[in-house]
């Protein structure tokens, strides 16, 4: 799950716009049997397919209150369709926060 800096919210529907405005890329529900899901994650849902989605907290404290939620496939679609209009996207690397509850899931 990363938080990203969405450019004019134009691609993928429900950006409202916003420069600067934070995505946090969610894995699917449905994907759980191919994911490791932190102890902490809740459901929420996709901001695009309204497809089910797991947010951890740290993920949600890194990106914010006000983050849009998407999932890894609606992000995808978005973020190639704003670099084909030309636009920069960039991704933040896992804070602290998200790589301790991964660890913690894995035993570490």
């Amino acid at each position: 799950m990363d938080a990203i800096p969405e450019g004019d919210g134009s691609a993928g529907g429900g950006g409202g716009g916003r420069e600067g405005a934070v995505v946090l890329i969610c894995f699917r529900v449905a994907d759980t049997s191919v994911l490791l899901v932190a102890e902490n994650s809740r459901i929420d849902r996709c901001a695009d397919c309204r497809e089910e989605i797991w947010v951890t907290a740290a993920s949600r404290i890194a990106a914010g209150a006000t983050a849009r939620l998407l999932c890894d496939v609606c992000a995808g679609e978005e973020m190639y369709a704003a670099m084909k209009r030309g636009q920069h996207i960039s991704l933040q690397l896992p804070t602290p926060g998200q790589i301790h509850e991964l660890e913690d899931r894995l035993g570490r």
